[in-house]
């Protein structure tokens, strides 16, 4: 009974002192040798299934530390791949290193990349917010949305070199969007100088084109689509038509109004008033700035003093005409009274 349970191994432990009293008590009740070693068989049977209780135990546990190692080496695999980061992460020799030393190791790493991810992916939302917004505003039509969740982010690849290139694109947007900006208020000026130049209500012709351009609170930007600009630019060029057909028709009546004040020997107090509007006889299209000088009606001003000078100039004519006999009568009498 002794080399059973020195078999186990027993004899120095707490189930060696059991064993031991176990067999004083055989002793003293006189229990015969078959039932002790079918006791002994049940002991033994007993310590092998709590053994291999904890033996399936343990690796059950070997198992899953395993399976997690291998899982979160697999994340921090993925997002070295999508951060391109592969200088992040040395693997080490899982023969020498214990499950256990792994998974500490493993675990740091994979929160820090994590934590890059989580920061890699606000900048790209950024960087692609604002491409949305500046493609918005170039489009015909401006409904950028902007809520994040709008947007779709590749998470496969958040790698730097994906970053520049989206960088690059939202430069080169900015510029173009300074650029077009820049064209669309050079434009408005235009108009607003000739709609000044022709008496033309500016708010009224750049509203048609589009509300944004004659807007200056900030609830909406600036439209700068194509459709703003090409508009624009054929709102310039006929207002430049308008303006070049009013001054044809300035000039002719200034020049027609010029010669008769020729005729009728006008003093200069008479022309001064005209002043402003001879200058557009000596400036080129371009050089006429003023405002209202082209207006509508300034030139149904001008035409009353056309027609009064004209009128003028024919009553003078006509009493020229009539008086003319009697001059030369009075010129006969002075000479005949001269000899």
């Amino acid at each position: 009974m002794v080399g059973i349970g020195a078999g186990l191994g027993m004899e120095a432990t707490s189930c060696g002192a059991l064993l031991s009293e176990l067999q004083q008590i055989w002793a003293e009740v006189g229990e015969s040798e078959g039932e002790k070693n079918k006791v002994l068989s049940e002991i033994e049977r007993e310590c092998l299934q709590v053994y291999r209780r904890k033996v399936d135990d343990a690796n059950q546990t070997r198992v899953q530390l395993h399976q997690s190692v291998a899982t979160k080496e697999a994340e921090v695999a993925s997002l070295i791949a999508a951060l391109g980061e592969h200088k992040l992460y040395f693997k080490k020799d899982k023969c020498v290193v214990p499950l256990k030393e792994q998974l500490a190791a493993v675990v740091p790493l994979l929160e820090k990349l994590q934590g890059k991810k989580e920061e890699r992916i606000k900048l790209f939302s950024g960087v692609q917010s604002q491409i949305e917004k500046i493609r918005s505003e170039l489009s015909e039509y401006s409904t950028h949305d902007d809520s994040a969740n709008s947007l779709v982010i590749d998470e496969n690849d958040l790698s730097t070199r994906k970053l520049n290139s989206y960088q690059a694109e939202l430069r080169a947007l900015q510029k173009e969007k300074s650029d077009r900006l820049h064209k669309v208020l050079e434009y408005v000026n235009d108009v607003h100088c000739l709609c000044g130049v022709l008496g033309i209500d500016f708010g009224k012709t750049v509203n048609g084109i589009h509300p944004s351009l004659h807007q200056n609170g900030l609830e909406q930007s600036t439209n700068i689509s194509n459709s703003t600009l090409e508009n624009l630019a054929r709102t310039i060029s006929n207002l430049k038509a308008e303006r070049k057909s009013r001054i044809n028709k300035m000039r002719e009546t200034m020049e027609s109004l010029c010669q008769l004040w020729k005729l009728m020997d006008s003093t200069e107090e008479e022309r001064k008033q005209f002043n402003k509007l001879m200058s557009v006889l000596i400036s080129p299209e371009e050089g006429v700035t003023s405002p209202g000088v082209l207006s509508q009606e300034t030139i149904e001003k001008v035409s009353p003093f056309f027609a009064l000078f004209y009128s003028l100039l024919c009553s003078k004519i006509i009493f020229k005409i009539l008086t003319a006999p009697y001059l030369n009568l009075s010129r006969r009498w002075k000479l005949r009274l001269s000899e």
